[in-house]
Formats: structure tokens, C-alpha cells, sequence
């Protein structure tokens, strides 16, 4: 049996510690790179089971203060797109800085950027390409 070398590693289901681990790496990760490490400490996040999620492998919601600042910042996961087995870490990991990189360009802009070119800069920044639909292998 030959194997492409050029496609990356599927994984099986990662476990509920190392997985947190993984997520807090990845999102204190994208805030440094996006030169806003001080929002790490204002970001939170979830694994879901929302109907929402059928089509979606994450959502970014951002809680406004008074004075336009971020307040706090919630990430939502879909369970079912985060533990598949068989998921590619480099998915598991470009939805974590997506989500992220929303709460951050909305930081920026003082407003909800949705995928316009604020946040398109910032996924670019961190190296990942700016996906807008859900990928599954």
C-alpha cells in the first residue's frame, strides 16, 4: 500500500484534555500573532451540540462593553465536527484561529466584521487561508 506523503495526518478523536490544551494554545497562539495577546485572557469557548452547528464547524460571538471595547469573547465548536474521527488536525486547527480572528478583527474594528478584510488580514497573518465554508474530508 502506498502512501501520499503530501496529504496531511488524519487523526482520531483528540481527548477532552488534550483537546482543551490544544484550543487554548491555538487561540493565546493567534491573538499574540495578531499583536493582541491581552485578548487571550477575554476569550472563552465551548463544544456544542446547537442545531446551529449542522452546518457549521464554529461560531465567534463578541459581548460589547461600554466604550466600544470587547468585554469578552465566546467561541462555540460543533462537537460533532471537532471529535469525527478521522478529522485533519489542520482543520481542527485553522476553525480555532477563524473563530478567534473574528473577535480580534471585530476588536480592531470597533464593529462586526464578519468575513470582510479586516479579518481575511488577520487569517493571512497567522498563515492560514481566510475559509469561509466548512471543510470535512
Amino acid at each position: 500500500m502506498t502512501t501520499d506523503q503530501s496529504r496531511p495526518a488524519i487523526t482520531p478523536p483528540i481527548p477532552i484534555g488534550a483537546r482543551n490544551q490544544l484550543i487554548e494554545q491555538w487561540i493565546m497562539e493567534t491573538c499574540k500573532t495578531c499583536g493582541h495577546p491581552e485578548l487571550a485572557g477575554l476569550l472563552s469557548y465551548e463544544i456544542s451540540d446547537a442545531p446551529f452547528f449542522r452546518d457549521h464547524g464554529g461560531f465567534a460571538t463578541t459581548f460589547w462593553g461600554n466604550g466600544g471595547r470587547i468585554e469578552r469573547g465566546v467561541l462555540q465548536f460543533s462537537r460533532t465536527y471537532w471529535t469525527l474521527r478521522g478529522q485533519l488536525d489542520a482543520y481542527r486547527k485553522n476553525l480555532v484561529i477563524h473563530e478567534t480572528c473574528h473577535v480580534i478583527a471585530n476588536h480592531v474594528a470597533g464593529r462586526d466584521v464578519q468575513h470582510e478584510e479586516p479579518w481575511r488580514r488577520l487569517m493571512h497573518q497567522c498563515g492560514q487561508p481566510p475559509w469561509t465554508n466548512v471543510f470535512t474530508p
